[in-house]
């Protein structure tokens, strides 16, 4: 918007510093301030700017192959950074297929109309439309959910490990993000019983979106004190079982978020773990 109002070349990211990034490893912004303040003083000086456009070709020429390669990697591996199921397979292979078919049927294009060809100019602009889009279509109906209930309350700890790992194999959930899932929710299952803080049948709601996963706890009881987590207490646990497990708590459970609340006798405690 600067950019236009002041009547000069459009500015954009430029995606070959993405490649330079993942090959020398720098990606700390005061990097990016330091160019930004050369870059600056490059607007002013226009003919030392101009000793980059003196390159000879062969130069820039291996230059954007070896940003591009580091690029492309790069790509790939966020691609793949994310479990491949069925609605990633549709979205990455439509949209390839739609930006490479700007190419392979040129003319087909050119015939829509200006308004069309504002979005299908480019084999680019085509494929990142066509991802853009079908990632939001095929989001409905992408967050899973199951309750899991147990009659005694202690049982869960018996049967736990199984029924969670049973559900991630079956929604394809990262195998280190189970291990830290599967842990955690035993260690909070075991302070609950030797505090005496669960009473009651006590359940379990796993939810995944292909982002997070999360592991609510509900029981009936005291609930259990999480430090450091900022929540508000509604009452005062008994000392023993305040002081209990302090010191060896946070050594077992290591999730991303942790939350927790209680209304009257009915408490929940939620994990949340990144993907």
């Amino acid at each position: 918007m600067v950019g236009g109002l002041l009547g000069v070349m459009g500015m954009n990211t430029a995606p070959s510093l993405v490649g330079v990034s993942k090959a020398t490893g720098a990606t700390s912004r005061y990097i990016a301030f330091s160019c930004a303040a050369i870059l600056v003083v490059f607007a002013f000086i226009p003919k030392y700017a101009a000793l980059f456009l003196l390159l000879p070709q062969p130069v820039i020429g291996a230059a954007m192959v070896f940003t591009s390669s580091f690029m492309i990697a790069g790509g790939i591996q966020i691609i793949t950074s994310r479990n491949v199921d069925s609605r990633t397979t549709y979205v990455v292979g439509v949209s390839l297929l739609l930006g490479l078919a700007r190419e392979v049927f040129p003319d087909y294009f050119k015939r829509a109309t200006p308004v069309v060809d504002l979005f299908t100019g480019s084999m680019m602009s085509i494929g990142v439309l066509s991802a853009f889009l079908l990632n939001l279509i095929f989001r409905v109906g992408a967050t899973r959910s199951v309750v899991l209930e147990f009659e005694k309350s202690d049982e869960p700890v018996d049967n736990l490990e199984k029924l969670l790992r049973g559900r991630g194999r079956a929604w394809s959930v990262a195998p280190d993000v189970m291990d830290r899932a599967v842990s955690t929710t035993q260690q909070v299952f075991r302070h609950l019983a030797d505090a005496g803080l669960m009473t009651g049948s006590p359940s379990v709601v796993m939810t995944y979106n292909d982002f997070d996963l999360t592991v609510s706890i509900r029981y009936q009881g005291a609930l259990l004190s999480l430090p450091n987590v900022g929540v508000r207490k509604r009452f005062f646990l008994e000392e023993e079982s305040f002081a209990y497990g302090l010191a060896d708590f946070l050594t077992g459970v290591y999730p991303d978020r942790m939350e927790a609340r209680s209304e009257g006798q009915n408490a929940e405690i939620r994990l949340i773990f990144g993907g």
